[in-house]
């Protein structure tokens, strides 16, 4: 207990847990590139599976905490006229040594010279999450295409895999909804979900989606990004 008699702010303690274990960890990935420039060639691999699991548990606390805050009506997107293909290779940039590693070939499909506009740290977030469960599932490929629709941009994100059974399809359906409640943990498509209908415009809403129509024969995401 407090000394004014009340009781502790679990909401304010695990809020600052969380933004402190992402400076640690922000630390440990700046570290582990400047051990990863000078190491022996049998330590490689060691330090790029550590700076991958780093980066990835940062990105799921980056996801709560923005989840939180979307709920609360706590943040604005931050939208900007910019390249979209910057964007994608960004959210591509941590998953590269472990497709790599799985023997996963990743092919991007987009025009360099197309632009949307969008917050840029929080749709990379999202692409990232998509390509992270992609690739726990693809046999030996991923596809990522990005092009303009009726309306604005469409993202795919496609895999190879055994695609979505009927009941975790409908999980899936449920977690891209906005519904924390569905079975699994449904953090990284329930924030997907959330920072879509963010980007929504005032002709169209933004979404994400999911079934099992990926031109690789496996699942596919799919989310619109309206002009």
């Amino acid at each position: 207990m407090q000394g004014n008699g009340k009781g502790l702010d679990w909401l304010g303690l695990m809020t600052g847990a969380v933004h402190d274990a992402k400076n640690g960890l922000a630390l440990l990935v700046a570290e582990t590139d400047e051990l990863l420039q000078n190491c022996r060639d049998d330590q490689k691999t060691s330090l790029e599976d550590l700076r991958l699991q780093s980066l990835k548990i940062n990105q799921t606390l980056t996801r709560l905490i923005g989840l939180y805050r979307l709920e609360q009506g706590d943040y604005l997107p931050q939208r900007i006229e910019q390249p979209v293909l910057d964007m994608i290779e960004e959210a591509v940039l941590p998953v590269r040594n472990d497709l790599l590693r799985r023997g996963v070939t990743l092919d991007i499909e987009c025009d360099d010279m197309l632009e949307a506009s969008f917050d840029h740290a929080l749709l990379s977030s999202v692409v990232f999450n998509l390509l992270n469960n992609a690739m726990r599932y693809a046999f030996r490929r991923l596809f990522v295409r990005v092009h303009s629709v009726q309306g604005g941009v469409e993202i795919l994100v496609e895999d190879d895999g055994p695609g979505f059974d009927a009941d975790q399809l409908d999980r899936e359906l449920a977690q891209s909804a906005g519904n924390l409640s569905a079975s699994g943990s449904g953090l990284g498509l329930a924030f997907a979900a959330q920072v879509m209908k963010l980007h929504s415009s005032e002709h169209a809403q933004g979404e994400l989606t999911v079934d099992n129509q990926s031109s690789l024969g496996g699942a596919r995401c799919r989310v619109f990004l309206p002009w």
